[in-house]
């Protein structure tokens, strides 16, 4: 075959992973942390995009992504930019998981279906929340060069290795420093084994020192590691525990704090990883031997963080100072990744041998039907019914009965001694790795390329997504009001500068990374979206209306005082605030604008 259709080919395979990877991440715009990264970009090249406001103007945590970024603004609307990222980041994820797989199973096509079951086991059966195919930020352009590292290191080029691993590392702290500790093991291991081998390696085969790629790869990866070691520079020690505390048990305990994540998530990985182990029995030669490494050096980093989180439960601050590091980030990903490839090449290997397969008797058929019904009736009542376990779409509990099977049919064959047909175990292993993520194709690309409503936008009074509505009032603040006019407004209203360009207080979801500011920041969570009913009780207002209508004029002058705000933004209600200080501006259906007029500004009655 010449080598320009080798290319073609290749070039055709990127493209059909792409298109999986699209299907399962082209949420509406813009997604969870699009607001985010897409606003700190645009205010790291043009400060004065939106002025005054203290979340864009705390410290910058993602330098490389922002200087590489954020220049679009020039030239792009937010959600342009979004798109673009968005191609980009699938671009090279298709292309790093593309050489990975063939590195591992070198048969043109494999990667497409490993790709689909790579997308929905992490979609499906994550334990910490970590996704890897979604809104474009840091991470999405990481991952892509571990990848790439990865495949590297299989074709023992430990240099290019360690120039992608500094590039995830550039655009992504932890993601690229997590797995270049782990890709430093994994060399430290072939080092010790070809040393330990009798005869010596042949020219070019043993692992030489890769000092370019460490010199170099180093280097950029300062580009990350700087501004993540700047973040606490200049605050005293107090506000640094306080913010690290906040950060990991206040606001993203559910991404490091193992004993706040939800059992069914937890046991859904526990039963994902136990299957990988038994894949990991498959010989496959270095390259899966390496490849195997990197998961379990990502298993063995989620030990850690678990040993650390419950051995130091009792001591907050010293779990936080630790934990903040994100233990659980990289098995997410590597798990799943062991699923795809190991259950490819289970298939692969049962699909040989078809050829000389047996017809089975139909006491072995009714015996396999047999295990079949009963292992699905009691997984399903086990684990959706005695467990009470709420799987995030119709296709787990299928893949979680048939990952079950999948063990109990293996033990089967030790203790009852009887060999289930090799077509039976290829269709049935095929099943296993590519029914639920074949079934939930259609699910995902409805709901991501044909969504009403963006995932971001905040909730209404009534429990819906009030996407138009807020939309709508958003326009109007942009078309009405002035450039510097800074706004309260609900507490999940993190889409609030992508559509209005204004500057806000502070919402829940925009979290500064510096320490200094991410104490302002829980404060002002507290002050602005915190108050006392009348039984004394503290309670929490996402949408304000409840809390204005507990609130003083003066204890409302006082925040506006405080926090600098011109105008309030707050949900319809029965009882809607009847202060003399708030003067309607505008309203819909679901949301109402108020201008807080300061006292010492208003005009006296006569």
């Amino acid at each position: 075959m010449s080598r320009s259709r080798k290319r073609l080919q290749t070039f055709l395979e990127i493209a059909a992973i792409f298109a999986v990877f699209f299907t399962f991440g082209a949420w509406k715009t813009p997604d969870l942390n699009e607001t985010h990264y897409i606003s700190k970009a645009i205010h790291y090249w043009n400060p004065d995009w939106i002025p005054s406001d203290p979340f864009l103007e705390s410290r910058d945590a993602h330098w490389t992504f922002y200087f590489a970024f954020g220049w679009l603004s020039f030239f792009c609307h937010p959600t342009t930019m979004a798109w673009i990222g968005r191609i980009v980041a699938w671009t090279l994820l298709a292309w790093s998981w593309q050489r990975l797989s063939s590195a591992l199973i070198p048969i043109r096509w494999v990667a497409v279906p490993t790709a689909l079951a790579l997308a929905y086991y992490i979609e499906s059966f994550n334990m910490a929340g970590e996704w890897l195919i979604g809104g474009i930020e840091g991470k999405s352009l990481a991952y892509p060069f571990v990848f790439f590292a990865l495949a590297a290191i299989l074709h023992r080029r430990w240099n290019q290795a360690g120039i992608f691993l500094g590039i995830a590392c550039a655009f992504h702290v932890l993601v690229g420093g997590w797995a270049t500790l782990i890709a430093g093991v994994l060399f430290v291991q072939e080092t010790i084994r070809s040393r330990g081998r009798r005869a010596s390696p042949s020219p070019g085969r043993s692992a030489n020192f890769p000092w370019i790629g460490l010199v170099i790869g180093g280097l950029i990866a300062l580009c990350g590691l700087i501004p993540g070691l700047m973040l606490d520079a200049g605050a005293c020690g107090e506000v640094v525990r306080q913010a690290h505390q906040i950060y990991v048990f206040g606001r993203l305990p559910h991404h490091l704090v193992p004993y706040e994540f939800r059992d069914s998530f937890l046991l859904r990985f526990l039963l994902l990883t136990c299957v990988w182990i038994f894949l990991c029995r498959i010989t496959g030669g270095r390259r899966l031997r390496l490849f195997n490494g990197f998961i379990w050096g990502t298993l063995v980093l989620a030990a850690i963080g678990m040993i650390l989180a419950y051995g130091l439960r009792d001591n907050r601050e010293l779990s936080a100072t630790l934990l903040r590091f994100y233990w659980f980030r990289l098995a997410d990903i590597a798990v799943p990744m062991g699923i795809a490839i190991g259950g490819m090449r289970l298939c692969l290997l049962h699909v040989k041998r078809i050829k000389s397969a047996s017809i089975p008797s139909l006491a072995v058929v009714l015996c396999i039907l047999a295990v079949k019904t009963v292992t699905y009736f009691t997984v399903t009542y086990l684990c959706f019914v005695y467990l009470k376990l709420s799987p995030p779409d119709s296709t787990v509990p299928w893949a979680i009965t048939l990952l079950v099977f999948f063990g109990s049919l293996y033990w089967l064959q030790k203790l009852f001694v009887f060999r289930v047909p090799a077509l039976a175990l290829a269709l049935f292993f095929i099943t296993i790795v590519f029914y639920a993520p074949l079934t939930a194709m259609p699910k995902y690309a409805d709901l991501r390329t044909h969504a009403v409503h963006c995932r971001s936008e905040p909730v209404g009074p009534n429990g819906r997504r009030a996407a138009a509505e807020w939309i709508d009032m958003c326009q109007w603040i942009e078309a009405n009001t002035p450039r510097t006019a800074k706004f309260w407004i609900p507490r999940d209203g993190q889409t609030f500068k992508w559509h209005a360009r204004r500057a806000d207080v502070g919402v829940w979801k925009n979290i500064p990374q510096d320490a200094a500011s991410i104490v302002v920041w829980r404060r002002s969570m507290e002050e602005l979206f915190r108050y006392k009913n009348e039984e004394g009780e503290t309670m929490t207002d996402r949408l304000l209306t409840t809390l204005l209508n507990a609130k003083t004029e003066s204890e409302i002058a006082e925040l506006q005082a405080k926090y600098g705000f011109d105008y309030i933004i707050c949900a319809q209600s029965h009882e809607m605030p009847s202060h003399t200080t708030l003067v309607l501006e505008y309203e819909n259906d679901v949301y109402a604008l108020y201008r807080a007029e300061r006292p010492e500004r208003m005009t006296p009655e006569r």
